[in-house]
């Protein structure tokens, strides 16, 4: 059973769980993603396939930043939510492997492949450094891409198609 809600709350969350429990008995086979620190201990316990937080650098892009600020200011929100957990007791070699992050992609096709290689470099020295994280999952950059709205216009259907697929390429080959 699988959901996505990027806005799911704690009460959708228990929501989730409950409907699996009541539909498969092993809830964790669920898998999915919300946008809170408070469920990652939760998650590791009862809901070991759900993504407890995905951290976006999207709207970060979408409201004027450039590549290097998408992932600087996206990272500095990461540092604070690890952080958060791990003085709530939390071990980040466990809550690390399902943490995600939601990046954009923009028409810097050069810029946009080498933003993404970046990012898994810059988030395995900062959890193995910082955190010092051990387990090599718990270190990876896992991420989505979207490619960028504010790059698309009205009047040039044909012209956002070429745009798009610049983009989505960047994300497939970052």
């Amino acid at each position: 059973m699988a959901f996505s809600s990027a806005n799911a709350s704690a009460m959708s969350l228990a929501l989730y769980f409950s409907i699996s429990r009541e539909a498969l008995t092993d809830s964790s086979s669920t898998f999915g993603f919300t946008h809170l620190t408070d469920t990652f201990a939760f998650c590791e316990s009862h809901l070991p396939s759900w993504n407890p937080i995905s951290i976006s650098g999207y709207h970060i892009r979408e409201a004027g930043s450039t590549a290097a600020q998408e992932i600087g200011f996206t990272f500095a929100n990461a540092i604070e939510y690890v952080q958060l957990a791990i003085d709530q007791g939390q071990d980040p070699n466990l809550f690390g492997r399902r943490l995600s992050f939601f990046f954009n992609s923009h028409n810097g096709f050069l810029e946009e492949v080498a933003k993404f290689r970046a990012a898994r470099k810059i988030w395995a020295k900062i959890m193995k450094e910082r955190f010092k994280v051990k387990d090599e999952k718990a270190m990876h950059c896992r991420f989505h891409v979207q490619t960028g709205g504010s790059t698309l216009t009205a009047q040039q259907v044909e012209n956002n198609i070429v745009r798009t697929t610049i983009q989505a390429l960047a994300a497939v080959l970052g």
